[in-house]
């Protein structure tokens, strides 16, 4: 869309024009932001996994237990698995936005 398109009466606005490109994509959207969400919650998971064992080694001086090993090797695994989740989703939606600014924005 030209620049010259925005100012012109009875075009769409910017953002009314980019929400109807990425309207068909609305799941995919919906889907990135729930594995966004997860991988912030593995993020503390992770991070609560590593104050255990800073806890368990420093602290009390005691023998590390294995769970919080296998909760940090977990946490990690589930946070890299969601965020490629959350850039899988949001390709289809951004990548045709994309393509139709190019022409315009150039």
């Amino acid at each position: 869309m030209p620049a010259s398109a925005i100012t012109e009466p009875g075009t769409p606005s910017p953002a009314r024009w980019i929400a109807g490109l990425l309207a068909p994509h609305r799941r995919w959207r919906w889907l990135a932001a729930l594995a966004s969400l997860g991988a912030g919650l593995a993020i503390v998971a992770q991070a609560g996994a590593l104050a255990w064992l800073v806890s368990a080694a420093i602290v009390d001086a005691a023998p590390v237990p294995k769970a919080p090993w296998i909760l940090a090797f977990v946490a990690v695994l589930s946070r890299f698995g969601l965020q490629a989740a959350r850039d899988a989703c949001g390709a289809p939606g951004t990548g045709r936005a994309r393509r139709t600014c190019a022409p315009a924005c150039a």
